[in-house]
């Protein structure tokens, strides 16, 4: 949903050039104007776009770390960056270690 997403999945596009079978799949947490206006384009940067059902009634303060905790509870492997200890991302790394998921921690 910000810069850092942008730049994960740049190089994720990167590494499908070497590695094909890699999908790159942009799951988000509910329908944004972005999808609506610029649906089209956006397949042509994601082999899909996913907006989980789960997350249709979740409070909007609370959609981003129950999308987080989606993605990753259908996930083997999760590549993670944090710098701090709180926050989303350092949230997302605990429930990964919780639920005994591969984790690759990317480093500054």
């Amino acid at each position: 949903m910000g810069e850092f997403d942008h730049l994960f999945s740049a190089a994720v596009r990167k590494a499908k050039k070497s590695y094909p079978d890699i999908k790159l799949i942009c799951v988000k947490p509910y329908l944004t104007k972005e999808i609506n206006e610029n649906g089209v384009y956006l397949f042509t940067l994601y082999d899909d776009i996913i907006i989980p059902t789960e997350l249709a009634d979740v409070h909007y303060k609370q959609v981003i770390t129950k999308r987080n905790r989606w993605i990753i509870s259908q996930s083997d492997v999760v590549i993670i960056y944090t710098i701090r200890n709180y926050g989303g991302a350092y949230s997302a790394l605990n429930y990964a270690k919780k639920l005994k998921r591969e984790i690759v921690k990317i480093q500054a």
